[in-house]
């Protein structure tokens, strides 16, 4: 392990040795150099700055007007080196651990903050990196190794990556609480329906199962962030269509209300996804964690 004196500046720690002690021996003996080697750096450092930076006093050394204004800046320029030194070494005993990982809105705000304050209570230096993305633009971005997990929420992918099954998701239709509902899939045709960005694959299943009823809804909004869904369902601008762990807490306070109509039910997978071919601790940690939970 290097020393901090070996990276540090050796005319500024002469200089404030000097400066502290108040003679070339004192420093010297402090520093363990000899006093030639001392007077040699000070020479050297008032040559580089053009400013003479001590006087002699009787036997000792002080400080010129000049030196005494940077002798506060010295001891700056020190003490950064020195703690700059100190987390290399840090990082030296214990590297930091960048996990990048995508997952869908709803699962980033409302199912995975648990596992990953888990995951930083457990492991020291780790960052976290989240970048949203589509469902296919995630599997893309682990085949060219750009992030190191996926949170995939669907059926069970069939891309040629690793994965790992963490949970299920029940998706809910549902509806301001106190308005008329929707008794018959026939009656979907008089409302709006909410919900997430067409590529999205909760979107995806709710219109493939109206589809296959052969029934068709009013008009659709489409938005990425499942709060911006709910909102717009609270006001009453059409019925809702997310998983139910996003929804529960305006269930339970009886702000909304789920729909139950034949033909509108599915459960999704939830799915670590990732590339085998790279490790990664942080990562590995998570897939270890999920596989005891299950």
């Amino acid at each position: 392990m290097l020393k901090a004196q070996q990276i540090l500046n050796e005319k500024l720690i002469a200089f404030v040795a000097v400066a502290r002690l108040g003679t070339v021996n004192a420093a010297a003996a402090q520093l363990h150099l000899t006093p030639a080697a001392i007077s040699a750096r000070l020479s050297r450092l008032a040559e580089q700055l053009s400013l003479p930076l001590f006087e002699t006093v009787g036997r000792k050394l002080r400080l010129t007007a000049n030196g005494e204004a940077l002798l506060p800046y010295a001891e700056q320029v020190l003490k950064a080196e020195d703690v700059f030194v100190t987390q290399a070494h840090r990082l030296l005993q214990s590297p930091v651990h960048k996990l990048k990982f995508s997952a869908p809105n709803s699962i980033f705000t409302y199912w995975f903050p648990p596992a990953l304050m888990k995951l930083t209570a457990a492991m020291d230096n780790v960052e976290l990196q989240y970048s949203p993305m589509s469902s296919s633009a995630m599997l893309n971005s682990l085949a060219q190794d750009e992030i190191d997990l996926a949170v995939w929420v669907g059926r069970q992918p069939s891309h040629r990556l690793a994965h790992q099954k963490i949970g299920d998701a029940q998706m809910v239709l549902f509806a301001k609480s106190g308005i008329e509902l929707p008794e018959t899939l026939d009656d979907l045709a008089r409302y709006q329906l909410v919900t997430t960005e067409h590529e999205c694959n909760y979107c995806k299943t709710i219109f493939e199962q109206l589809a296959q009823a052969s029934v068709s809804v009013g008009s659709s909004l489409h938005f990425e962030n499942v709060d911006v869904v709910k909102q717009c369902v609270l006001q009453g601008m059409g019925l809702g269509w997310l998983p139910r762990f996003s929804i529960e807490a305006e269930l339970a306070e009886g702000r909304l209300t789920s729909i139950e109509l034949p033909g509108v039910q599915f459960e999704f997978g939830i799915y670590y996804v990732w590339n085998p071919a790279r490790a990664h601790p942080a990562r590995d940690w998570l897939l270890s964690e999920a596989e005891g939970d299950n």
